[in-house]
């Protein structure tokens, strides 16, 4: 009767019945199809154009809508194209995917392709007034200095500057801490005559 037995290779929810009781089967023919949310995986298709690079940079970052990000594991690497679209499969294992986190569900997949310099600094250092955004850069004698500055994109919870301050500079990371509630006020002050 142990020949009879159907086991499933992990503990899961089963999904689709393939075959019916009493029904002759062949050896590899799939019976049963089932998941488990303990063993979950992304897949993604890549740009013919990034596969390479991927494919030795060895590195994604999957992020869900929340903002969340997962740790991935292996990393499974189709080795042939779709015809179609000419994208290459990318498999990323979720050793520790977490609460709400279900089969079928989309995900959002960062992989660097290419690299650059950037100047980065605190999001609380930053100041937005209207259409000033500055920056305080302390002098020698750590006096703030208010200067303009020009930004990029914003990750967590650093600023990437584009213009206005140079590497090396420092800048005041809590600028309100500068001036106190009096600085706090003249910002959100009113224009009268």
């Amino acid at each position: 009767m142990e020949y009879t037995r159907v086991r499933a290779p992990y503990s899961g929810i089963l999904i689709e019945r393939h075959v019916e009781v009493g029904e002759s089967v062949s050896p590899g023919q799939p019976l049963l199809t089932g998941l488990s949310l303990k063993k979950l995986r992304v897949v993604v298709d890549l740009p013919q154009r990034y596969a390479d690079l991927v494919r030795v940079q060895r590195q994604a970052r999957v992020t869900l809508a929340n903002g969340r990000i997962l740790k991935t594991g292996e990393m499974t690497f189709y080795p042939y194209a779709s015809e179609q679209a000419h994208t290459f499969r990318l498999r990323l294992a979720l050793p520790e995917p977490g609460e709400g986190l279900y089969s079928g569900m989309l995900v959002k997949v960062d992989v660097p392709v290419a690299t650059r310099e950037a100047l980065w600094v605190p999001a609380g250092a930053v100041f937005h007034h209207s259409e000033l955004t500055a920056v305080f850069v302390l002098d020698d004698d750590d006096r703030p200095r208010l200067r303009q500055v020009r930004t990029g994109i914003e990750r967590d919870g650093r600023v990437e500057v584009l213009a206005g301050l140079d590497e090396g500079e420092r800048v005041a990371t809590a600028p309100e801490a500068l001036f106190g509630s009096e600085w706090l006020d003249i910002a959100e002050g009113e224009v009268s005559q």
